[in-house]
């Protein structure tokens, strides 16, 4: 169906980037779509990022692609915690019959440090 792949999300001192990737497969006969990157926190899911096309022509739109970037105050320090585990992307889809889908991944993380040269 679909995979999300080359998501980076840097937490550096000064500086955060969550950069959603690519999204790999294709669904036909879509005409809008919402794509949203989350943490599951609980009862409550904080949106990191989180966007939507809609076609007015009548016509139909790919979703393969970017997802998106977003820098600056991405994560709260007690939300980092929760990214190991707890890190989703949900597709909401809308077809030319307006037959609606939701498809949902938990998003796998991997930390990688960079240690200063001694």
């Amino acid at each position: 169906m679909f995979s999300i792949s080359n998501g980076v999300i840097v937490l550096n001192e000064g500086e955060e980037i969550f950069y959603g990737g690519n999204l790999v497969g294709e669904l036909s006969d879509i005409v809008a779509y919402s794509m949203t990157f989350y943490i599951q926190s609980g009862s409550d899911n904080i949106v990191l990022l989180s966007n939507s096309v809609i076609d007015m022509t009548g016509g139909t739109i790919g979703i393969a692609g970017e997802t998106g970037k977003i820098s600056g105050d991405v994560l709260k320090r007690a939300e980092e915690d929760d990214l190991q585990n707890n890190l989703y992307f949900e597709l909401k889809t809308t077809n030319l019959d307006g037959e609606e889908n939701i498809y949902q991944l938990q998003l796998t993380v991997t930390e990688v440090t960079k240690t200063k040269d001694s």
